[in-house]
């Protein structure tokens, strides 16, 4: 079950003052760290409301992309179990892309060892919120920013 997983998770990941970088921390404060997440964060436990939580947070994600003017190639992807080969092929092409790029990844918790792997081993900025990630191929070095947002 992953209610383990997402107990060692949140004991491990910090809050918006852990970030250092000003990219995903604008990121996150827009997107998770204000006044309508934490009105919905309590869906989490009900039958859809995970489902429901990763439709809000990729809408605030691409406000946030429309707000700031930023110019990044989006992809989405399912990490459950039937889609495995779909996530790992958009990977490759994240990894080989010269241009900016952004791959939001729903589902991680329902496969949660192969996200785990794939992420340890690639050159990539890479935002995990437990539920989703995100992974962004940037200029800047490449990061794991774990994030506490339930």
């Amino acid at each position: 079950m992953w209610f383990f997983s997402f107990l060692i998770f949140r004991f491990k990941a910090s809050n918006l003052h852990g970030i250092h970088s000003p990219f995903v921390y604008e990121l996150a404060k827009y997107c998770v760290f204000n006044s309508q997440w934490k009105e919905q964060n309590k869906l989490i436990f009900k039958p859809l409301g995970i489902k429901i939580l990763t439709e809000v947070f990729y809408q605030s994600l691409q406000d946030f992309f429309k707000i700031n003017s930023h110019k990044m190639k989006q992809e989405v992807v399912s990490l459950s179990k039937n889609e495995k080969s779909l996530f790992l092929e958009k990977i490759l092409i994240l990894q080989n892309t010269t241009d900016e790029m952004l791959l939001f990844i729903k589902n991680v918790h329902l496969n949660r060892s192969l996200w785990n792997r794939e992420i340890q081993t690639k050159k990539l900025i890479v935002i995990d919120f437990f539920f989703w990630g995100i992974l962004i191929k940037r200029k800047q070095k490449s990061q794991l920013f774990l994030l506490k947002v339930f």
